[in-house]
């Protein structure tokens, strides 16, 4: 027995290189995938390939992840609707829209996403972000998203 028994069983740790504040561009997404990480529970993770960009530390054709904690669901859920709706051509403010064509099918839309991550209804997706710094409830400094579909 070695001192290292047991490793082959290991899941090699994935670290996303998140998108910083004061981007605004298009992505396309690569896979969703749902963790339980370690340090902060169970989370929602998009992956996505940089269309178009402002920021020269994010050229297009590089890779970048949304990290969505599910810890609170009160901050994830609003979130992460917003998103979906954005990746189903609504903005945000179409409200109304929202609530009768995305809603109804979301848990189940993204739960089959999370459980095919490469190739799923979300795949190939292509959205726009705006990325800006806000401070947490603690006074942390955090990166906020705000999703839009593309222009058509």
């Amino acid at each position: 027995m070695g001192f290292f028994q047991g490793i082959e069983k290991a899941q090699i740790s994935e670290r996303g290189k998140y998108l910083p504040p004061n981007f605004v561009g298009e992505v396309k997404i690569k896979r969703t995938l749902y963790r339980e990480t370690l340090k902060s529970g169970p989370a929602f993770i998009v992956e996505f390939e940089v269309v178009s960009s402002n920021l020269d530390t994010n050229p297009p054709g590089s890779e970048c992840s949304w990290y969505q904690s599910l810890r609170d669901r009160t901050v994830a859920d609003p979130s992460i609707k917003a998103f979906a709706a954005a990746c189903a051509g609504y903005h945000r403010t179409q409200r109304a829209e929202i609530e009768t064509e995305v809603a109804p099918n979301l848990d189940e839309m993204l739960t089959d996403c999370c459980k095919s991550p490469d190739d799923n209804a979300l795949t190939g997706t292509a959205v726009e972000v705006r990325t800006w710094t806000k401070k947490t409830q603690k006074g942390l400094d955090f990166t906020a998203h705000d999703w839009s579909p593309t222009a058509a």
